[in-house]
């Protein structure tokens, strides 16, 4: 399931970011936190979308590299601009998110790696 949302919401970010503006003005700051939030959303997401850590790491980075290619991409669009400080942005969202699912992981159990092959949970006890 969490598979689906994070799919869905990729492709929400993409729409969103390749639809032509219609002089939309947005003050700096504001854009730059819409830009980490929405990047911060889809880290999580990708984090528990799968189970183990090389996967995570490999829809994190995936992420990290959607947040640029759109950047790029947006020079093309009529009404958006490339922005390196949107994709910088975006990565700081997507490394936030991997930080603090990493804190809950670690130190609050949320979210944690699978399962040994020896019978005991990550943690050290058996299920």
């Amino acid at each position: 399931m969490f598979q689906l949302i994070f799919i869905a919401y990729v492709v929400f970010v993409i729409a969103a970011s390749l639809i032509p503006e219609a002089g939309t003005s947005i003050v700096v700051y504001k854009d730059k936190i819409a830009h980490l939030t929405a990047y911060f959303v889809m880290g999580v997401l990708a984090w528990t979308a799968v189970t183990t850590m090389k996967r995570k790491l490999y829809l994190l980075l995936s992420s990290v590299l959607i947040g640029v290619v759109l950047e790029f991409v947006q020079e093309f669009v009529p009404g958006r601009s490339m922005d390196i400080a949107d994709a910088a942005a975006n990565t700081a969202g997507v490394v936030l998110a991997y930080l603090v699912c990493r804190f809950c992981a670690e130190y609050v159990g949320w979210g944690t790696f699978e399962q040994t092959h020896n019978g005991k949970s990550p943690s050290g006890g058996t299920e």
